[in-house]
This record gives C-alpha cells, structure tokens and sequence, in this order.
C-alpha cells in the first residue's frame, strides 16, 4: 500500500509497522486519536495525534499523523536517549491509557468502511424523503454553481452531469459516516474527496431540514464539515483509503468525475488563467469588475 501520509491512509497502517519521519522511531501504530490540547491562548483545540509503540518500550510516543510513514527497512528498537524498557518486544498491551481513559486500537480496514457504507447508503436510498433531496437538487441546479468545482470536469454541464454527480456524492456521504460511526472522530472521517464531488455535497447539505430528517429516522448522521476539511487539508488522489473504499463498496469510480491531486491543480490553473481574464482571481474570492452604472 502507498501512502504519503493523507488521513485516509494512516488510518489504514494501524496495526502495522511504521516509520514517524519527525524522530526517526519506528513502531507499531496503535491508534489515531483526535484530543483536545491546550494552546498558547489559553483555550484547548482538537488535534489529531498518531500513538507509535517502539519495540521493547511500555509507553506510546505521540506525532502528527502526516508524520507516519509505511516502515520499508531495519527496525530501530530503541528511539534516540530513551532507556530501553525490561518488556520483551511483541508483549506490550494493545490499548492507550490516557487521562484515565483506556483505548482499545484496531485497524479500520477500506473494506469494513465499504460494508457499513453500502449499509447507510442503502438506508438513506429507502427513505420515503431522499427523492425529495436528489430530485430538488437536480432540478434546482443554478442554486450551486461555482468556479473551481464543476469547471474542473471536461466541458462541464451542470444539467447534464447533476444526476452522476449527486450519485457519487451521496455515496462518499456514505463512506464518511462509516467512518464516523466506526470509529467516533468527526475530523477522522471527513475523508479527501474529488472536488467536483465535495461541492456536489455542498448542495446535498443545502438540503437541511429533509436531511435532518432522514438522519433522524434512518439513525445514520450525515457527516460533513468544511472546518474540518480545512484542518485536514488533504487532496484525494487516486489510489487513496477514499477511493479504495468506495471501489469496495460501490464499484468502479467515474474517472469523469474523480480528477487526481495533480490533474486537479493543473486544471485549477488553466481556470485561474481564463478568470483572471476578466478580473476574477484569488480562485474566485476576488473580483476586480465595476458594476457601477456610467454616469
């Protein structure tokens, strides 16, 4: 498996030998856990921390989970001037005590968050009001519009792409709440997702009182959150924990649609180009067009 530490990725490696480029250690990853720390302000933020067993150690070393990498060579044994513990190497308990709080780790594989995704998005399908969103949104298309999401498909048509998009974007819904539901952490489970499908589920969110009411009912929330995308900052790309998942669960993905993190900046780069033609830059947050009426 390739990684390049994406969230979706390191997920993937719990269980399993890594590497915390930071340090250098090499260990097991136990877990990936979103806490709440204190900051310089004086108020506590949620941030996300890998926990890294080395062999023959007690006690979990802690790093960003864009840290962790896949462990290719020699294990290094004991991280630098840390005492090398008296336990023998694969006897170390497989739970993180903390703050009296015990966490039992296991690997979140793509394929269990295929099955319990193909399981919410079965129930949201049943649901007597999805036809009501899906159609709303397909009918009401000029309601999400935008200039970096469906621009980037090949001569794009918000008609003629609406259904194949709101397909895919209620399926990556899916996946997220699987991820949400199986392991608890919100900011975990915005996984990366193609951009012309995230802003598709931007207009699915619109939706917010019949969602709310299919949640309500179905039992399964939706999870999505911009704030935590931003703090994630990942890209998909292609052959990610996202794309292996939703492969797992709901065949193959419409290349169409789902653009890789290179293919994406260039294309993002020939619209800045062309909107920087008439004034629109900074990726559409600015515009220089005077719409004052001439005297």
């Amino acid at each position: 498996m390739s990684t390049t530490g994406r969230p979706g990725d390191v997920l993937g490696l719990v269980g399993k030998t890594v590497r915390d480029i930071a340090s250098g250690v090499e260990g097991e990853l136990l877990a990936i856990r979103c806490e709440q720390l204190p900051t310089h302000t004086g108020t506590p933020a949620w941030t996300r921390r890998a926990y890294l067993l080395p062999p023959g150690q007690d006690t979990p070393l802690t790093t960003a989970p864009g840290n962790i990498r896949p462990n290719r060579g020699p294990l290094n044994a004991v991280p630098p001037g840390r005492p090398r513990s008296s336990r023998r190497h694969g006897h170390h308990p497989r739970t993180i005590t903390e703050r009296s709080t015990t966490v039992t780790t296991t690997a979140i594989e793509p394929a269990a968050v295929a099955d319990r995704a193909r399981e919410i998005h079965a129930a949201w399908q049943t649901d007597p009001e999805m036809p009501t969103v899906l159609e709303g949104c397909a009918l009401y298309t000029g309601e999400w519009d935008d200039f970096y999401g469906g621009p980037l498909v090949s001569e794009y048509s918000v008609t003629r792409d609406a259904q194949p998009l709101l397909q895919g974007a209620l399926r990556v819904m899916a996946l997220k709440s699987a991820l949400y539901e199986l392991t608890g952490d919100e900011l975990l489970a915005e996984l990366p997702v193609p951009v012309p499908l995230d802003v598709t589920c931007h207009a699915l969110c619109a939706q917010f009182t019949v969602l709310s009411r299919v949640q309500q009912r179905t039992g399964h929330p939706f999870v999505h959150s911009t704030v935590n995308e931003q703090r994630n900052a990942t890209a998909w790309d292609t052959g990610d924990f996202t794309h292996r998942a939703y492969e797992l669960a709901f065949g193959p993905v419409e290349t169409r649609y789902w653009i890789g993190a290179a293919e994406t900046e260039r294309r993002r780069q020939v619209l800045d180009g062309i909107y920087a033609g008439i004034g629109i830059t900074g990726r559409g947050t600015t515009s220089a067009i005077h719409h004052a009426v001439p005297a």
